[in-house]
């Protein structure tokens, strides 16, 4: 029978609250140091923050009371396996596939498989151990955290919306659950329940970083600086918040603001290529090429493999009226990207005045792009190159 505190713990991490449940747990084990329902709650506990060893030691203690508890073998066997040990995904086989297995036998399985590389029967596992306690949100978070991992939209969402349903009142859960409605493409539920979050942690910084990076991807650009602008407030030395600010303001075309708060962002963090190419933009908006060349050949230096870069320079030398120097950039950008359609196109660009076959046949590639507005300019480019050029007039005699 389950200790008042054993009892109280439980009830606590079923309701998403972790830190009072181990509280809950070591005042058990302060009355009682055998009570061996205190003891696997706070190993379940550790184990899910990857405090491993710390885990270990409780269910070593535990086992010690009750050697042949299976729940805790199945731990240790998990925690041998994460060490390294592979021959411990027999016995966590084994204590799932018994008739009295419990959803934690099953979770340590699905953490194993999803280790080794076993994504399906991970998620097969995941699901069973659910069902096997569908009210349980520690169980719905990890078999969601999971789903995320593996790229697996629908599965993550059906565990997180019932990890939410378990603990309503949990913001985190609700910011998982709209992280993985976003990886469904379902962005306006994930802004319901991001939203939903944030009144309940409107001080919580995370819930703003995820806020501001769904307002980027719905193209909501005015709310993204708002975020930013709130964690700049906040924390004004962090150099990522200045950045998101910086990229925001020239996103909506405020300009002459975004322009110092990317030159802070650059002169404080001189390996950044990103920051570079954002500052580059601006620079070439402001008609400063020279700036702009500048910023962006130093970007490409220290990300030689970026196709995005080599375009942004590409684009420069042509508005400087090199399209040799453009062609050159492009090029080696091409030999490492075959497929990418804005370097045909820009290529293309490059090559328009020089060899209209070579141009074509860029601009043919740049039309198969994903982005429509690449595409409508490519079949543009296409109409202009198919129109052979005048012939020039004879001499007068």
């Amino acid at each position: 029978m389950l200790s008042t505190h054993a009892r109280q713990g439980s009830g606590l991490i079923a309701a998403g609250r972790p830190a009072d449940g181990v509280k809950a747990f070591q005042e058990g084990l302060a009355l009682d140091p055998d009570d061996v329902e205190c003891l696997l709650g706070l190993a379940r506990v550790r184990l899910m923050e990857g405090a491993l060893e710390e885990a270990r030691g409780y269910l070593v203690r535990l086992t010690g009371l009750q050697p042949q508890h299976a729940e805790a073998g199945s731990h240790l066997a998990f925690i041998r396996f994460k060490a390294g040990d592979r021959s411990a995904l027999r016995q966590l086989r084994a204590a799932a596939s018994s008739p009295s297995a419990g959803p934690f036998e099953l979770v340590n399985l699905a953490r194993a498989l999803e280790q080794a590389g076993e994504s399906a029967e991970a998620g097969a596992a995941f699901k069973q151990a659910a069902l096997l306690e569908s009210t349980s949100g520690f169980l719905r978070m990890e078999a969601g955290e999971a789903a995320l991992g593996r790229g697996d939209a629908p599965a993550a969402v059906a565990h997180y919306q019932a990890a939410v349903e378990a603990s309503p009142d949990q913001y985190l859960l609700r910011a998982y659950l709209a992280k993985a409605h976003a990886m469904a493409g379902e962005l306006e539920k994930a802004l319901d329940q991001l939203s939903s979050a944030l009144q309940m942690g409107p001080t919580e910084p995370a819930l703003h970083e995820e806020m501001f990076l769904l307002r980027e991807r719905m193209v909501s650009f005015p709310e993204a600086l708002a975020e930013a602008d709130w964690l700049c407030e906040r924390f004004p030395e962090n150099l990522r918040y200045m950045f998101w600010r910086g990229v925001s303001l020239k996103r909506i075309g405020k300009l002459a603001e975004a322009r110092p708060v990317l030159e802070s962002v650059v002169a404080l963090s001189s390996r950044s290529a990103e920051a570079r190419q954002a500052l580059a933009e601006v620079c070439f908006r402001q008609q400063d090429l020279a700036q702009a060349q500048a910023l962006l050949e130093d970007a490409l230096r220290m990300d030689p493999l970026s196709a995005a870069v080599a375009v942004d320079l590409g684009n420069v030398y042509l508005a400087q009226g090199a399209p040799d120097k453009a062609e050159k950039v492009l090029t080696r950008a091409l030999g490492m990207h075959p497929n990418q359609a804005p370097v045909h196109y820009n290529l293309a660009l490059a090559l328009a005045a020089k060899d209209r076959e070579r141009a074509l046949t860029h601009a043919r590639k740049a039309a198969s792009a994903r982005d429509p507005s690449l595409r409508v300019e490519a079949e543009k480019l296409i109409a202009e190159l198919a129109v052979e050029p005048p012939a020039p007039e004879p001499p007068e005699s």
